[in-house]
């Protein structure tokens, strides 16, 4: 999966650009890494340095998508799972930041190779504060993933897409309710933890370069998705901003 990484300097003076024998205009990143954080000086000289918002959850679901057009089944359901986990990872984080100042990185370190401690934590986390049980896992769909991962087992499209669909529900319906429950506290939590992730590379830096920070439109945050079917509509395919999935 490639981004596309535009200059934003170039759109405030007008300036624009053509392609010429070096390349293209605008430079097609592979996403190789998490969090995203890229330099690159366009042609017309301004120095950018881009990072972006959004969530590793998101864009491994993406992923998990793209898998099942390209006719990837069994990769599909071990990518879903992982965005499943990485989603887990990040409500953990949220919810533990709010009521603790400890470091969440050195706790996380712990559990961070154990998936079964992250979903323990992430259900007794979320009680604790909210006062309510989350969705608990569909142990089918558990079997399913397990069957997949550890014993190498084929899977249908129909299979893939109905794993896929199980995940996007599960996180979309869990992402509402953690907007309704923490308002304008998600917002902020989350652009704490992007700085938390980003703050070592930030902090290097020059003066003269410029931070774009943006997110990518993506299948999870899109309003036009309803459900797994709208992604594969052709006119969700394609989402514009500074970054522009591909």
């Amino acid at each position: 999966m490639k981004i596309i990484l535009m200059c934003p300097s170039c759109g405030i003076d007008g300036l624009q650009l053509k392609e010429d024998k070096s390349g293209p205009v605008f430079p097609e990143v592979e996403l190789d890494q998490w969090p995203l954080f890229y330099e690159y000086t366009c042609k017309n000289g301004h120095q950018n340095v881009h990072t972006i918002q959004t969530e590793l959850y998101e864009l491994l679901f993406q992923q998990g998508t793209y898998c099942i057009m390209d006719g990837y089944y069994r990769e599909a359901i071990g990518t879903y799972n992982a965005a499943l986990e990485r989603f887990f990872e990040y409500v953990i984080e949220i919810i533990y930041s709010k009521n603790h100042n400890l470091e969440f990185e050195k706790l996380w370190k712990e559990v961070r190779n154990q998936s079964e401690r992250q979903l323990g934590a992430f259900y007794f986390l979320w009680s604790y504060h909210f006062g309510e049980c989350p969705q608990f896992l569909d142990t089918n769909k558990v079997s399913i993933r397990n069957n997949v991962i550890h014993k190498g087992q084929l899977v249908s499209k129909k299979e893939a897409k109905e794993f896929g669909q199980y995940i996007f529900s599960y996180i979309r319906g869990l992402q509402n309710k953690l907007n309704v429950l923490l308002g304008e506290e998600l917002m902020l939590s989350s652009m704490a933890r992007n700085y938390r992730l980003l703050e070592p590379k930030l902090s290097k830096i020059s003066p003269d370069q410029i931070i774009v920070n943006s997110s990518i439109p993506n299948f999870l945050n899109s309003e036009n998705i309803k459900n797994l079917d709208d992604c594969f509509k052709e006119e969700n395919q394609h989402q514009m901003g500074y970054g522009l999935l591909i």
